[in-house]
């Protein structure tokens, strides 16, 4: 997975448009749109730095490929197992309600 597909990833599961990404981490629009169309440009280190500040996570995150789940996450994904669908769609509200207002 590019970086590109990386960001695009975490803007999905945090509902981000690229406009929402262009506000919280300071930067113009364009250069954001630059990196999804058909032919890609790559982001600066600067941008990356930028972005993965916005998401706040460390930029190393944002560069690597995904890494093997923590203790907290593997626990968390036993429960989510035991959920009935509305369980489930209840879970979700809570984490995107909680996300939204950092």
């Amino acid at each position: 997975m590019t970086v590109n597909e990386r960001i695009r990833k975490e803007m999905l599961a945090r509902g981000w448009s690229q406009y929402e990404l262009a506000k919280r981490a300071k930067m113009q629009q364009s250069t954001i749109s630059k990196w999804f169309q058909s032919v890609p440009t790559t982001p600066s280190s600067r941008s990356l730095k930028k972005v993965a500040k916005a998401f706040d996570m460390p930029i190393g995150e944002l560069l690597e490929e995904k890494k093997a789940p923590d203790a907290v996450t593997k626990e968390m994904y036993e429960y989510w197992l035991r959920l009935n669908l509305q369980e489930k769609k209840s879970v979700l509200q809570i984490i995107k309600s909680i996300v939204a207002h950092r």
